[in-house]
């Protein structure tokens, strides 16, 4: 089961926040023990006993569970979930049988990040330990409205979804914004620096922030490269929510920064010649994992400019296409092309070993 609210190009902050509350209606969280659980024939979960469970509201229930939330569940008993995932749908009956015999011999405790669908359904979204701090969607959209509070014109959101699995929010700074050239059409070609902000409730991922540069003409974005790690990010674990504020804040400026030493290394780009665009996108393509698909839409949106810049953004357009969770993976790899040197690119432009191409970018 999969659900997504997604808005592509420029939304309002209230907008944002209406939409991370209609997704946090009926969200339930439940902690108890792991032998307390119960899966019937239809791979369903239950309690067994609902005095031995934390939590408000109605627990009798019957839950389904996300995709994500049954890799964990399985994870946590010691079960290959690709294997038990199969076996749901082949042999249910040994699926039920594996995973009551090996919950009822676990002494963990875990949290079920729930969502409430009736007097007697749920849907499992994550499965955590019961340690794990609740940093959910809608605190982190109030903490920024708090930050931002005030400087309403002076930022934009450029993009936003909210998945099973993860919240993506991409924030601009308005008077960030500078050129970096000119179109064929004479207009200015206008980026903005920006800061990606992305919050798992269900385990999938930290907190974090990277900082970006975002092309307004064609809604393209690059996150920063960052060699040792993400820019800020925070585990969902020991969180004081005033600790955490101040940490975003911060983070805010050091994103702006960062966007500032990524705009001048994309300058750089625009002089960097490249003789063999198609190949190079083949390339870089390839070394980013992606699919010939994606490649053909990456040459497909080259706009005719024998320029680094101009192969940086055949990637970032085609990443458009994807997923929001894949599109800010190939996004971080386009955010490293920008530090390439001119040897670099030659290499990727001219050398016949596709593997040698790039080697000392950690991308």
């Amino acid at each position: 089961m999969s659900n997504t609210l997604a808005v592509q190009g420029r939304t309002s902050y209230g907008n944002v926040l209406k939409m991370i509350a209609d997704d946090s209606s009926g969200k339930q969280d439940f902690k108890t023990p792991m032998s307390n659980l119960y899966m019937d024939a239809d791979g369903d979960i239950s309690f067994f006993n609902t005095s031995r469970v934390d939590g408000n509201g109605f627990k009798d229930l019957t839950f389904s569970s996300t995709d994500w939330a049954e890799s964990q569940i399985y994870g946590k008993l010691g079960m290959p979930a690709q294997y038990f995932k199969k076996l749901r749908s082949e042999e249910p009956a040994l699926l039920q049988d594996h995973f009551n015999y090996w919950a009822h011999k676990s002494d963990n405790d875990i949290l079920l990040r729930t969502k409430i669908k009736g007097n007697d359904r749920g849907l499992i979204r994550g499965v955590v330990s019961d340690q794990y701090s609740i940093m959910d969607n809608d605190m982190v959209g109030d903490m920024l409205k708090s930050i931002l509070s005030g400087n309403e014109d002076r930022f934009s959101i450029q993009g936003f979804s909210i998945t099973d699995r993860i919240m993506h929010l991409r924030l601009t700074f308005v008077d960030a914004t500078q050129t970096i050239g000119y179109l064929k059409d004479g207009s200015p070609d206008y980026l903005q620096i920006g800061s990606d902000i992305v919050n798992s409730e269900v385990g999938y991922s930290s907190y974090n922030m990277m900082g970006l540069v975002y092309r307004l003409i064609c809604s393209n974005g690059m996150r920063r490269w960052m060699p040792n790690g993400e820019t800020f990010a925070q585990r969902h674990i020991f969180l004081k929510t005033y600790e955490f504020q101040a940490r975003i804040a911060l983070a805010l400026v050091s994103n702006y920064k960062q966007g500032e030493d990524m705009f001048r290394n994309l300058q750089g780009t625009i002089q960097q010649k490249i003789e063999n665009p198609f190949r190079v996108i083949e390339r870089l393509s390839a070394k980013g994992g992606m699919s010939k698909d994606f490649t053909d839409i990456a040459k497909n949106d080259w706009e005719g400019d024998n320029t680094a810049y101009s192969v940086i953004n055949s990637i970032t357009s085609a990443a458009k296409s994807l997923p929001s969770e894949r599109r800010l993976d190939v996004e971080r790899f386009a955010g490293g092309l920008p530090y390439f040197n001119t040897s670099e690119w030659e290499r990727v432009d001219f050398n016949e070993d596709v593997e040698t191409a790039s080697e000392s970018a950690e991308f």
